[in-house]
Order: structure tokens, then sequence, then C-alpha cells
């Protein structure tokens, strides 16, 4: 049986990440890009994708609109 959870920061999730960022600011926070597997350059607005509580941190999961393949 599978049991789907909600975000634990779902008001952070499609945030921008300057957004993000402000709302999170003095809470431990790592961060991770999510990108192609292939040279590119993100183009857009950079997003949170995913927000979880790990610990004492909150790790973002934040990736761009599109990507331009380099």
């Amino acid at each position: 049986m599978s049991v789907l959870l909600a975000p634990a920061f779902e008001e952070l999730i499609n945030a921008r990440w300057s957004e993000a960022r402000a709302l999170l600011q003095g809470r431990a926070t790592r961060v991770r890009v999510l990108a192609p597997p292939f040279p590119c350059a993100g183009t857009g607005e950079l997003r949170v994708v995913r927000a979880v509580s790990d610990g004492d941190q909150i790790e973002l999961v934040l990736t761009y609109a599109d990507f331009k393949r380099l």
C-alpha cells in the first residue's frame, strides 16, 4: 500500500528561489539544482520543485523553467 504525504513546506513549492530564500532566512538550508544529464544552461526562473525537512535542515530542490543544450 502506498501513502502519499503532503509536502512539508507546501508554500515553497513553485516559489522563486529568491522568495524561498527570503522565507527561510535564518534557517539551515541545503540546496540542490535539478538539471538534465547533458551539458546545458538553465533559462528562465529558478524555482523550488521539492522542499522537505531533513532533521535540522530544510532541503530544497530547484530547477529552471527550461534548459538550453550547450
